[in-house]
């Protein structure tokens, strides 16, 4: 949680503090940004040729195994993206 603490009242003449407290962020899980199957596991970075463009990787034991080779504008084109190609992988390579 998050508190902000505001500055002087002149109202009054008092020094007045006043805590707001800002809503909290639903945590999320633990891999919440990747995408997993029982082998392999997916991670959407910010292409570093082009910081407005991103790109998936594709994870197998803790190992890159692919790259996209097409950069997307924005992070859920590359997430639906890479969670085709997975499943594409999870068809030719069954647990």
């Amino acid at each position: 949680m998050l508190f902000l603490m505001s500055g002087i009242d002149s109202w009054a003449g008092l020094i007045v503090t006043r805590q707001y407290c800002l809503a909290k962020r639903t945590p999320l899980a633990h891999n919440a940004i990747m995408t997993e199957s029982p082998v392999f596991m997916t991670d959407v970075v910010k292409d570093i040729g082009n910081p407005n463009r991103f790109r998936w990787n594709i994870y197998e034991n803790r190992k890159v195994r692919d790259k996209s080779f097409y950069s997307f504008a924005t992070r859920r084109e590359a997430q639906n993206d890479a969670e085709k190609f997975v499943r594409k992988l999870n068809s030719i390579w069954p647990a």
